[in-house]
């Protein structure tokens, strides 16, 4: 959706993740702006994120390209996600150490602490959980 969400209960809100990028409507009765907020997860909240993640860059890096280990599921909606963004381009993380990303296609955006990623990615890859 690219424009004002034609759902009455909506008011004509363009929803939006957050970063700006056009999201279809959440549908849950829930404001846009409640949606497009993104969430500070915890170190704990990312690890198994980190672990699913280093899973899926293992298979890939031993050859498998057609079946892969899925992403990690979005920790709202628990929706299986097409695609994971990373960002760090957004203005308060270049003041902050924080990390932005977001799930396609439910449009959840989430930020981290930048070492509790780099942390939770290094025990991942370790294999110690």
């Amino acid at each position: 959706m690219s424009g004002p969400c034609p759902r009455p209960d909506c008011g004509g809100e363009t929803h939006t993740d957050g970063w700006g990028a056009p999201i279809r409507c959440p549908q849950q009765g829930t404001s846009a702006s409640a949606v497009t907020e993104p969430t500070q997860l915890t170190y704990e909240q990312i690890l198994p994120m980190a672990e699913a993640i280093h899973r899926r860059e293992s298979a890939v890096l031993a050859g498998a390209h057609i079946i892969v280990p899925p992403f990690p599921d979005c920790p709202t909606c628990g929706q299986q996600p097409t695609e994971l963004a990373v960002r760090n381009d957004h203005p308060a993380h270049f003041l902050e150490d924080r990390v932005g990303f977001g799930f396609r296609p439910c449009g959840h955006t989430f930020t981290a602490d930048g070492e509790d990623l780099y942390n939770a990615y290094n025990q991942a890859r370790q294999g110690v959980s």
